[in-house]
């Protein structure tokens, strides 16, 4: 009995580990909690980043420099005052920093504080932002 424990322990450890380890490669950037600036802040000086709203949920506050941040077809550039007004976060948000290789700061994400967000590094000059939208209430 002990002998098929093991064995049946084995397979299930050995898939975890070669996981681990074939994750341990990738390159991720870094998301930082931030009370500065505010989102208030942010949304006053909208102007001075490139935006991206993803509806009822997040936005994107991109500096605006030659670094790119690859984004799902979810989002959507917010090009004028009036798109700004009406891109609204309906529940609690947190603002996180977006840091790529060197600790280099490309921009803030303005989320909703369940979904869940991550950054993988591209190359020197490109990160790809990858979003979750939670599910919220109901059966």
């Amino acid at each position: 009995m002990n002998g098929r424990i093991t064995k049946l322990s084995y397979l299930l450890i050995i898939p975890v580990v070669c996981y681990v380890y074939g994750c341990a490669g990738e390159n991720y950037g870094k998301l930082r909690r931030t009370d500065q600036p505010s989102d208030k802040e942010l949304r006053q000086n909208w102007k001075a980043y490139t935006v991206f709203y993803n509806s009822g949920s997040a936005l994107l506050y991109k500096i605006s420099n030659d670094r790119k941040i690859v984004l799902s077809s979810s989002w959507v550039a917010v090009t004028d005052a009036d798109m700004m007004a009406k891109s609204k976060i309906f529940d609690f948000t947190q603002v996180v920093e977006i840091f790529a290789q060197n600790d280099e700061l490309y921009g803030y994400l303005v989320h909703d504080y369940d979904d869940m967000a991550n950054v993988k590094i591209i190359d020197e000059r490109t990160i790809r932002l990858y979003y979750h939208r939670t599910r919220k209430g109901g059966p």
